[in-house]
């Protein structure tokens, strides 16, 4: 039962990581994340640990629905994805926050930095609500 709350949650994640697409960016501008690839392709626009964080929870959100079976087995693959998964929450919400903070982007989130959060937030708690089957104690078969 867990399993199943837990890959709502993934597809929960994922619809909010499509909608990201979609929604503007910035308040000053009706921009989307499509025009946002044209800074990051970029060379001035080059941010390493941003992009990697985006990147790899790009890959999260399209693959864990998919892996809930292998959850089930591995704890080492589900371990491995809530190590990711925590550290792409921290890699882009600590980057969306710092450059609001200090404002070195004129840009202010709207409903895709939030929404784009939001899926994160929603990934890393299916990951910590699924679980391992455990295999009953006593001699193999």
């Amino acid at each position: 039962m867990r399993n199943r709350i837990a890959l709502a949650f993934f597809i929960l994640a994922l619809i909010a990581f499509t909608a990201f697409h979609f929604l503007p960016w910035s308040k000053t501008s009706d921009r989307t994340s499509w025009e946002l690839w044209k800074v990051v392709a970029s060379p001035l626009g080059m941010r390493p640990i941003p992009d990697a964080g985006f990147l790899m929870s790009s890959l999260l959100f399209v693959s864990s629905p998919l892996l809930v079976g292998v959850f089930r087995r591995s704890a080492l693959a589900l371990w491995g994805t809530r190590v990711m998964s925590l550290l792409a929450l921290a890699c882009l919400s600590g980057a969306l926050a710092y450059l609001v903070a200090m404002e070195l982007v004129p840009l202010k989130p709207n409903a895709g930095g939030y929404v784009l959060v939001a899926a994160q937030i929603l990934h890393l708690a299916g990951s910590f609500i699924a679980r391992i089957d455990r295999l009953p104690a006593g001699p193999p078969p």
